[in-house]
């Protein structure tokens, strides 16, 4: 597999997570390294990513009126991947 050298998560928010200690904690998460596992239990490939940017985004469609809005982290490859240890 391929490594991502740029990947983009979106998690979608409610309420509850627009207090200030949950948009400082998001914002702190910035240059700190996220681990991701793109495997399954043998086949694992684990990734380190660098958090470039992490916020809130909201949006509005046009038909039908609603209003989304959800948690942004942009994140850039950080390091070779570990070995795989069977």
């Amino acid at each position: 597999m391929k490594r991502p050298e740029y990947i983009e998560i979106s998690i979608p928010r409610g309420k509850s997570t627009i207090s200030t200690a949950v948009k400082r904690y998001f914002k702190r998460l910035e240059n700190k390294v996220l681990k991701i596992n793109f495997g399954e239990l043998r086949k694992k490939k684990v990734f380190e990513y660098k958090i470039i940017q992490s916020g809130f985004e909201t949006w509005t469609t046009w038909y039908p009126e609603k209003k989304y809005s959800a948690i942004k982290i942009k994140a850039r490859l950080e390091k070779e991947p570990e070995p795989d240890k069977i």
